[in-house]
């Protein structure tokens, strides 16, 4: 359980992680197929499931969730994840050479982050789901279902989902990972985002 606590943190000098992500949409009914296919294709689980729990910040204007939607570079999310027990602050970058990661591990929860771009930031909403982890040692995969989004200020207002999101994580070659894409799943990929969706459903703007 994630435990509110009143600190205060600053932006982090972490070194940056390069990441390139292809992401598929799809109905809850089309999961045990999909891992069916990815086990035909010698996919191995890397972890056992484990529950995701993340606390996404935004400042008062919602200025990371209108730059995400418009599609604007640079741009960052920032959220406090909790997942094998314990707790990373994360910013998450996009610019134009692609998508970077800077990460910490810490020990609460601030009630506030100021940043360097969008300046105060609060707690807004939290997304839970869980994960599975797979990979045939050249993609690694997961798959996100159960999907859960809460208002931060009102447990009361949330939203479950009715669909599930796999992404195929890559740290080099795009091109990799597409034709992967393209030639075995059969799927569209899309442009999506939990933080965007979620602030939508919950109807926070």
């Amino acid at each position: 359980m994630l435990k509110k606590i009143h600190i205060l943190y600053t932006m982090l000098e972490t070194s940056l992680e390069k990441r390139i992500e292809e992401k598929v949409k799809l109905p809850l009914s089309y999961k045990n197929n999909l891992l069916k296919n990815l086990f035909d294709l010698n996919f191995k689980y890397l972890h056992p499931e484990r529950v995701i729990s993340s606390i996404y910040y935004d400042n008062n204007r919602f200025q990371i969730y209108q730059d995400s939607a418009e599609g604007i570079v640079p741009r960052k999310k920032i959220r406090i994840r909790e997942s094998f027990s314990e707790l990373h602050l994360e910013h998450k970058f996009k610019n134009q050479n692609g998508k970077y990661k800077k990460h910490q591990k810490v020990n609460n929860i601030p009630n506030k982050i100021i940043d360097n771009i969008y300046g105060v930031t609060f707690p807004v909403c939290k997304i839970e789901y869980k994960r599975l982890y797979l990979t045939n040692n050249k993609i690694r995969i997961t798959v996100d279902s159960n999907l859960k989004y809460q208002n931060y200020k009102n447990s009361i207002s949330n939203y479950n989902v009715s669909f599930f999101i796999t992404e195929f994580k890559m740290h080099n070659d795009l091109e990799i990972s597409k034709n992967f894409i393209d030639s075995k799943i059969n799927f569209s990929t899309i442009k999506f985002s939990k933080y965007d969706d979620a602030i939508k459903k919950l109807h926070l703007l």
